[in-house]
């Protein structure tokens, strides 16, 4: 696959925001076949950043955690752990 290029579409950047969010733009998902919902893994090695699909679901014996790590997710955890 040619640089610069995934199926056929160029590049497009997107900036990440105050709170630690890009878009992935539209052709981009619909190339990478991303729908709503979907699992992201990042990999980040020698200064490159790597994102991929990831098929696999979460182990159901990790379902648990979900239900309290929530907790830490308020707009009070943002800001006080932005600068770490």
């Amino acid at each position: 696959m040619p640089i610069g290029k995934i199926v056929g579409v160029r590049v497009q950047m997107s900036r990440i925001t105050a709170r630690g969010r890009a878009t992935i733009r539209q052709r981009i998902r619909e190339a990478a076949g991303l729908r709503p919902g979907d699992v992201l893994a990042f990999e980040y090695s020698r200064g490159e950043l790597r994102i991929r699909k990831n098929p696999a679901q979460p182990h159901e014996s990790l379902r648990p955690l979900g239900e309290w790590m929530h907790e830490w997710s308020s707009r009070e955890d943002e800001i006080a752990w932005r600068d770490l």
